[in-house]
């Protein structure tokens, strides 16, 4: 997670324009919901291609950990996302 995360972090600085951007805790509990579900419980569900490992869950849960260990910004409790302001 703490890979998904920056990457993601990255994207949103770059098209926000907003340098000092990071994600709320909120954020980044929530994507890590996310992803936990669509890749353990349904993207198996449609196909065999992929497999359930519950086990990744667990391995998604550790690296959310990692990311608010080594990361995070602890006090970040608010995301300081604002929408780019267009021609007003």
């Amino acid at each position: 997670m703490p890979i998904v995360i920056t990457i993601i972090t990255i994207i949103i600085r770059f098209l926000t324009d907003k340098q000092c951007f990071w994600p709320s805790n909120e954020m980044v509990f929530t994507l890590t919901f996310i992803y936990a579900l669509v890749f353990e419980l349904v993207l198996p569900a449609l196909s065999n291609t992929y497999t359930a490992d519950y086990f990744d869950i667990l391995a998604y849960g550790a690296g959310l950990l990692l990311y608010f260990t080594t990361i995070s910004h602890g006090e970040n409790t608010k995301s300081n996302l604002q929408p780019k302001k267009i021609i007003s």
